[in-house]
């Protein structure tokens, strides 16, 4: 199974063509904000994803918005696992250019592409997830 969940006030992440790889991420904020040069803001998406155990959601940047604005996910590609889900993922951005960009209320801003992994062969792991980010140091990011 593979589905995507929203909170209210969310927008469904959806493929913008038939061919696209991609569901296009929209962030969750009342207001319109500014990132400034080097500053780090983090987004709330609303959304949750279920989906296989062998599978993964893998989030991008779009590529207008780094190639255009120099803005980047800050922690690169972020990994949904499968076991991360009933927990909404949140997006956290960071401005690289010389340039403050502005994220308008609700903007797509990331692309999301579900992709299948492979394990080893002696792959023994047993632990259980047991809360969302930050779960392992219980540290938690501050969100706009």
């Amino acid at each position: 199974m593979r589905k995507f969940h929203i909170s209210e006030g969310a927008i469904m992440p959806v493929r913008a063509t038939k061919e696209s790889a991609g569901y296009d991420l929209c962030v969750i904020n009342p207001e319109v904000v500014t990132i400034k040069p080097g500053q780090t803001k983090v987004f709330d998406t609303g959304v949750s994803v279920e989906m296989n155990p062998d599978e993964v959601f893998m989030i991008y940047i779009r590529s207008s918005v780094g190639l255009k604005r120099n803005l980047i996910l800050s922690n690169s590609v972020p990994i949904i696992d499968a076991d991360f889900y009933p927990n909404e993922f949140k997006l956290a951005v960071t401005n690289v250019g010389e340039y403050a960009q502005i994220i308008d209320v609700n903007e797509r801003i990331a692309q999301g592409i579900f992709m299948k992994y492979l394990v080893t062969d002696d792959d023994n792991a047993t632990g259980v997830r047991d809360g969302g980010i930050g779960s392992t140091n219980k540290e938690e990011a501050e969100v706009v």
